[in-house]
């Protein structure tokens, strides 16, 4: 498993753990090549966009950096069962107890379901 990949190993039951063998992989850190998806390309403009981090149901992350800093953007396929309106709301909620990025905007685009 990649340094970047976050996985779920199963619960542990007792003092046993489930055996690393049965792990799933469940988010890792995409190519460097992935296609952009248009909404992030109009919302990064002329920023540089680098993919951060993909999860098992096609959703993206993308760090914008421009000349006021980094940003994040979230991007889920339609039809992927993401929802990122609850995820906007958590971390609303993380930021009273720890750093989080903050939700800037959140909206919905038709278009194209994959980059």
């Amino acid at each position: 498993m990649g340094s970047r990949e976050l996985a779920i190993r199963g619960a542990a039951v007792g003092c046993r753990r489930v055996p690393a063998s049965l792990s799933v992989v469940i988010a890792q850190s995409p190519p460097a090549d992935v296609p952009v998806p248009p909404p992030i390309v109009v919302l990064a403009g002329r920023h540089r966009v680098r993919p951060v981090w993909r999860n098992e149901l096609g959703g993206l992350t993308f760090e914008i950096t421009g000349p006021a800093g980094r940003r994040f953007a979230r991007w889920a396929p339609a039809g992927s069962g993401l929802d990122l309106v609850p995820e906007a709301a958590r971390l609303r909620w993380a930021a009273a107890f720890t750093a989080v990025p903050s939700a800037l905007i959140l909206t919905a685009m038709a278009g194209p379901t994959r980059p």
